[in-house]
């Protein structure tokens, strides 16, 4: 009886086209559109991305109960289908996050794949009809693609715990997952001993490009109660490397990334090892209409500009003292 009546409860919920609406609108609301203070963490972050896979899971359990006309679609043309309009919802929900402020991201659009492979997989009609081999085949592939999700979170779970640990070190590449914090731009990026030092260093090539970026994203924000940035590099190269160095906090984009908004110095590095110091008071004073807010700092890049061949640099540390 109890099962009857949750069949019945479950019936009704994905039958109300009233229902269907007031979901979709809290799905996109509250996953998709509430502008991110760049304050959470990157595992939470992460987490939360996972949303993509429920929420459209549960718009395509609507749809498959609301509309019939999907029932009359062979397996196949429901695939191309369903997967066809999620990756293009999906690709359209990350331009209107990049609108808002918010970070649009790859694995979201993979996320939002993955729970329109599941609703086909477990919740059509195409599927359920299937020889039982053909059903666990579909529903081994559907399950093979939360693979790629469960990863990112665990292993920028254990970056986090590494990260509060090492402060005020930012990065030294002494644990296994800090190649996660760096993004690059034109750029290619490894974790190797550099020679000259014989520790573990993040080699950078840059290449010929009008900028060729390094990026550190991720870091401990609260730089409050330091005087200096230090970054610990090695030059492998023969001639001097021009190269300037950015810093920003999570109210750049709020001023729409203007270049007078930032701290950005022309840094000169000689050939070898060299430690450079910047006072973080300079980095403070540098946006022209106000003060960096030091509790809250988010972007730490360097880069070249028009370089005309490929030019090597060795960070070895990045630290507040």
């Amino acid at each position: 009886m109890l099962k009857n009546i949750m069949f019945r409860i479950f019936h009704w919920i994905f039958h109300s086209r009233l229902l269907f609406v007031l979901t979709l609108l809290v799905i996109f609301y509250g996953l998709f559109l509430i502008p991110n203070n760049g304050q959470s963490s990157r595992t939470w972050s992460e987490i939360n991305n996972t949303g993509h896979i429920g929420a459209f899971l549960i718009i395509w359990l609507y749809l498959f109960n609301l509309f019939p006309r999907f029932t009359r679609l062979s397996t196949t043309q429901l695939f191309v289908v369903v997967i066809g309009s999620t990756l293009v919802a999906a690709e359209l929900i990350e331009i209107v996050q990049g609108w808002i402020g918010r970070d649009d991201e790859l694995q979201d659009v993979w996320d939002s794949g993955v729970g329109a492979m599941l609703a086909i997989a477990f919740c059509s009609i195409q599927v359920r009809s299937l020889s039982l081999w053909q059903r666990a085949a579909w529903r081994t592939l559907a399950l093979s693609g939360l693979v790629a999700v469960p990863w990112s979170i665990w292993s920028n779970l254990a970056d986090e715990a590494f990260l509060h640990r090492q402060f005020p070190v930012l990065t030294d590449f002494s644990t296994p997952f800090e190649l996660t914090r760096w993004d690059r731009n034109a750029a290619a990026i490894q974790i190797r001993k550099n020679p000259g030092t014989g520790q573990k260093s993040l080699a950078i090539e840059f290449r010929p490009a009008e900028y060729s970026t390094v990026t550190l994203q991720y870091f401990y924000p609260d730089w409050q109660g330091y005087k200096e940035l230090i970054l610990d590099v090695t030059n492998p190269e023969s001639s001097d490397l021009p190269v300037v160095l950015r810093a920003h906090d999570i109210l750049h984009k709020r001023h729409h990334y203007e270049m007078n908004d930032r701290f950005n110095r022309r840094l000169v590095i000689k050939p070898g090892h060299q430690i450079i110091s910047v006072a973080l008071e300079e980095i403070r004073k540098a946006p022209a209409t106000r003060q960096m807010d030091m509790r809250h700092m988010e972007d730490l890049s360097i880069f070249t500009v028009q370089a005309r061949s490929n030019r090597h640099l060795y960070i070895n540390k990045i630290y507040l003292e």
